[in-house]
């Protein structure tokens, strides 16, 4: 997902702080592992939002603004 790349990044930076005593750097990693959950979270929601959007419209056999029809 989005936010997988700040995952990955935040933990590798936490965890290098932990072990180095670099409580700079360990705080910054847990920083930007969160937000890198937000991404994922924020991009998940708004995924089932256009779903739901895409489902709505096919029921009522019309195109919405999304459609490049």
């Amino acid at each position: 997902m989005a936010g997988e790349g700040d995952k990955i990044s935040g933990t590798v930076k936490e965890k290098v702080g932990a072990v180095t005593g670099n409580d700079r750097l360990e705080g910054e990693g847990k920083g930007q592992k969160n937000a890198g959950k937000v991404e994922d979270a924020v991009k998940g929601a708004a995924d089932k939002a256009k779903g739901a959007l895409d489902a709505v419209a096919d029921k009522l056999g019309g195109h919405h603004e999304g459609d490049k029809h």
